[in-house]
């Protein structure tokens, strides 16, 4: 399994433009795409670390982090962090997604098509990128939220929605102790996340 980020702006793929050379009409990938998706390769590239490229089916997780507008007052941007408020404006989400996985065509797997599962989601955070978890086989991808978990004394795993320059301002979700989930923040995706890390730590 490998994790990587696309740091900036996530930016979805540009549809091809048509051009004339020697008076030849000739189809291009926009520079923007092509730029975007140099970056995608690179990051997915360091992730890979000299992995040899997945063959067979590839489950993918994708969790695409729009950014807040700055001109937001600070009560909205509270809101959009806590996952009140949704991003519904531009970068489309399946454009984004197209953009991922012809990136990682190449550097992670041959070709995209052997992706057979994909799960993605698309919310506002502090800091705007693109987190992709790569698996070889189905449903063997994690969750690409929460988006961190770190370990707390006298605690255990702490699992939490967001982190705003390094501080936790959302309320805990899940805590693992002695390899036991404890539910703080009750929700269909914390009690989905339970059940996943229940099976990892005692498979």
């Amino acid at each position: 399994m490998i994790t990587f980020t696309v740091p900036g702006v996530p930016q979805g793929k540009g549809r091809p433009r048509v051009g004339t050379i020697s008076g030849r009409a000739r189809v291009f990938t926009p520079a923007k795409t092509v730029a975007y998706e140099t970056l995608i390769a690179h990051a997915a590239q360091q992730a890979m670390a000299g992995r040899p490229l997945i063959d067979g089916q590839v489950s993918c997780s994708i969790a695409i982090d729009a950014p807040i507008p700055a001109s937001w007052s600070k009560r909205k941007q509270a809101a959009a962090l806590a996952g009140e408020l949704m991003p519904t404006t531009k970068p489309d989400l399946d454009n984004v997604v197209k953009a991922i996985l012809d990136g990682c065509n190449g550097v992670a797997w041959r070709d995209d098509v052997q992706v057979v599962d994909l799960s993605v989601r698309k919310r506002y955070a502090a800091t705007p990128g693109v987190r992709v978890t790569i698996a070889a086989g189905a449903g063997a991808a994690t969750p690409a939220w929460p988006h961190r978990c770190a370990y707390l004394p006298d605690m255990g795993y702490v699992v939490w929605r967001d982190v705003f320059e390094g501080r936790m301002e959302c309320s805990i979700d899940v805590a693992v102790r002695a390899h036991k989930v404890a539910v703080f923040v009750c929700g269909s995706e914390a009690a989905e996340y339970c059940e996943h890390r229940n099976a990892r730590l005692s498979g």
